[in-house]
């Protein structure tokens, strides 16, 4: 992955560190807490979608919180702005899952009454696309 400073590693590892904090929250609820970005092609077989990356890898939502758990700065690839929905920034990582690389996006937010939501994007990496 890209190489980081030590001012970046410290922020992804801080990042990190407030995912796995939420996740292993007394109050965690993973159907309330946990969103999977909603996609057109996700409703479809199109093989960069999450839809079919959860299919043949046979991941349920509680597969990809114990791999989002597992993440570290080294799998981290870049930051960007969220300029669609409700985090301020959205975190990119990739990791190899059954030998194919996902592409992972995070970010948090807060609901007013709900607390913490975990905002995720998991799939299979599209050379063409994320890697740029």
């Amino acid at each position: 992955m890209n190489r980081i400073n030590s001012d970046d590693k410290k922020t992804i590892e801080k990042f990190l560190k407030e995912i796995r904090n939420i996740i292993e929250s007394p109050d965690f609820d993973i159907e309330r807490d946990f969103i999977m970005e909603d996609r057109k092609e996700d409703t479809e077989i199109y093989s960069y979608s999450n839809y079919y990356t959860m299919l043949e890898l046979n991941y349920n939502n509680a597969n990809i919180i114990n791999e989002i758990k597992s993440l570290t700065h080294e799998n981290y690839h870049k930051t960007i702005t969220d300029t669609v929905g409700n985090c301020v920034f959205l975190y990119i990582f990739f990791k190899v899952i059954n030998e194919k690389n996902v592409y992972i996006k995070l970010g948090t937010y807060q609901r007013k009454r709900e607390g913490p939501i975990i905002c995720i994007s998991f799939h299979f990496s599209d050379p063409n696309k994320e890697l740029k």
